[in-house]
């Protein structure tokens, strides 16, 4: 029997949440790196309602914290944004999670326990359409969470940024970049990254999401709306740098290359998710003036990280000196296209 499948489900669901007879329960997701660990799991009750409860280590998050990025997603729900609604626990004043004991999967393990409705299909394609409605959906996440009353932790991306894990040598970590040919690439990218740490300083700041991807947290729903997911690693963040890196992290993955088949519709999408954002977040003068230099910037890093983690794979590149020119001039450009073969 594996680890998830000794968690009590049914017992953690009829205890603490008011939910009819559970019919099914299969799992969504699992990671499990003791002491760290979550369990995601789907549920349909006898009335064919469905739900998602999700198990999260006390070594991932406070419990606090925990319910203070549920709140925010409650918070951005009561403004119309579309996310998935939490479920609050019986008895409890509108807490939304609690904790668990799980002893028997190691000493002393704890869990905190929520329960979302179950929102629908995950977004498989990147198109035109897709990319206006997260851009709205990020725009108007933005706009409310400057008014969002509790203080979250800075997000993982700003936390990641000032703990080093942006470095050279943490994106190029197990290739060996001690040649000289490397030096101006890593020159460049130490450029970068402190042009990005003085200009967000200047830039306001909000609660954010601060994991979503043109496929990744947003799920379509079963009336074709756009429904955000997963606050976890939500937190404060400059609401322009949230803005690029939700566009770069996800400029540069295969499925995005893969469809994206010329310069000029590489352009087209990414005016379209500019446009669609600013429609719905006013960018004050300074992230109009600072939006350039930023995304150039991240599309140097996030496209040096791409092709590092394509070579730890396994890609043979045969002129290095090309290569390190070409990812170079990435960090002077807000677009780097370069058509994808398998």
């Amino acid at each position: 029997m594996s680890v998830i499948e000794t968690i009590p489900v049914a017992k953690i669901f009829s205890e603490y949440f008011d939910i009819k007879i559970i019919t099914r329960i299969s799992v969504i997701d699992d990671f499990w790196e003791p002491p760290k660990f979550s369990f995601v799991y789907f549920i349909e009750t006898i009335d064919n309602e469905h739900f998602v409860m999700k198990l999260i280590s006390d070594h991932t998050f406070s419990r606090q914290q925990n319910e203070d990025q549920i709140e925010f997603s409650e918070y951005l729900r009561s403004k119309g944004v579309p996310t998935a609604r939490f479920f609050p626990l019986i008895n409890s004043d509108g807490k939304y999670c609690y904790e668990t004991d799980l002893h028997h999967l190691y000493e002393n393990a704890r869990a905190f326990v929520s329960l979302q409705e179950y929102v629908g299909r995950d977004i498989k394609s990147i198109n035109l359409i897709n990319i206006t409605a997260i851009g709205r959906l990020i725009g108007l996440s933005h706009s409310f969470g400057k008014s969002f009353h509790r203080k979250l932790p800075l997000n993982f991306a700003l936390r990641a940024l000032y703990n080093g894990k942006t470095e050279f040598d943490q994106i190029w970590s197990g290739i060996n970049t001690s040649n000289e040919v490397w030096q101006p690439l890593r020159k460049v990218h130490k450029k970068s990254i402190k042009t990005i740490i003085e200009v967000i300083h200047k830039l306001p700041c909000s609660a954010v999401h601060g994991d979503l991807g043109l496929t990744s947290n947003v799920l379509m729903d079963s009336m074709g709306t756009f429904r955000i997911i997963d606050f976890n690693l939500s937190g404060r963040c400059p609401c322009l740098l949230d803005f690029l890196i939700t566009w770069y992290s996800s400029r540069y993955q295969q499925d995005f290359i893969g469809e994206v088949r010329s310069v000029e519709m590489a352009e087209q999408y990414r005016n379209a998710y500019i446009s669609s954002y600013s429609k719905y977040y006013r960018l004050n003068t300074l992230e109009k003036e600072n939006i350039n230099i930023l995304s150039k910037c991240l599309n140097g890093i996030y496209l040096s990280r791409f092709i590092a983690g394509l070579i730890r794979e396994g890609l043979h590149i045969s002129d290095k000196s090309l290569m390190i020119d070409f990812l170079a001039k990435g960090y002077t450009q807000v677009d780097s296209f370069f058509a994808w073969r398998d």
